[in-house]
């Protein structure tokens, strides 16, 4: 499981599909956590460059914290992603956090 504190590269195959954790920690106060309903946080990708993009699925994505784990699978060979997540936090914050997917067969 890969874990993304802040704008980072990572790496997949396009046939495999795996666990990603986005930790917001270092931008949180100690006791604050992440809500997971009321809006529950928000994954969205982009090819880099900004094009939209329909090869790469997220799913699963999941609390726990102040860390968001997602399922990630798909992609295309030699493409980079943009994966973008939007959370609020318990005491209002609206945070962003951002991680860049290299897929490398």
């Amino acid at each position: 499981m890969a874990r993304v504190s802040s704008i980072t590269t990572l790496k997949k195959k396009a046939d495999e599909t795996l666990h990603f954790d986005m930790d917001f920690t270092n931008r949180m106060a100690t006791g604050e956590t992440i809500e997971d309903s009321s809006p529950a946080p928000a994954a969205t990708q982009t090819r880099q460059g900004g094009t939209a993009s329909t090869d790469l699925t997220i799913g699963s994505v999941a609390v726990s914290g102040q860390t968001v784990t997602m399922t990630i699978s798909g992609g295309t060979d030699g493409r980079k992603y943009k994966v973008n997540i939007l959370i609020t936090t318990s005491t209002g914050q609206i945070l962003s956090g951002d991680g860049i997917l290299s897929i490398r067969d």
